[in-house]
């Protein structure tokens, strides 16, 4: 063996985990399907609502804030959660909106086409230490 065959199987063996992930941190858990049901016959609005809560331990996270934005709207909509960890956003039209959980540094979106006449609820479960999770 002469001596460049060891750097060569070194590089070689290198590229191969690099190839099949070996050296990727862990993918984050996919968003929960949003879950929706009907409002009362005849609702000619929507309702987006849901809980922002730690990815690990389940704990709910109070004072999150939650932002939507839709081109429908005519400027986003801002809210806080609760004690519970719940926010809610009512009253909306028909649309593509793309909802925002900020806590801490962890900044977690998803988006999804709105339809009137149905609740839909989206939960996030978020690491205030990580930032900018986009679903």
């Amino acid at each position: 063996m002469d001596r460049r065959t060891i750097p060569s199987l070194a590089i070689g063996a290198l590229a191969v985990a690099c190839a099949v992930g070996a050296f990727e941190r862990p993918s984050q858990a996919p968003a929960p399907l949003p879950q929706t049901e009907a409002l009362p016959e005849g609702a000619d609005y929507a309702v987006i609502q849901g809980v922002v809560l730690d990815r690990e331990s389940g704990e709910v996270y109070p004072d999150a804030i939650v932002i939507l934005s839709c081109h429908c709207l005519e400027e986003a909509r801002e809210a806080m959660t609760d004690g519970n960890g719940v926010y809610r956003f009512g009253d909306l039209p028909e649309g593509q909106y793309t909802v925002n959980a900020l806590y801490g540094k962890a900044d977690v979106s998803q988006i999804i086409h709105l339809k009137k006449g149905l609740r839909t609820r989206i939960d996030f479960r978020i690491e205030p230490k990580n930032e900018f999770v986009r679903t």
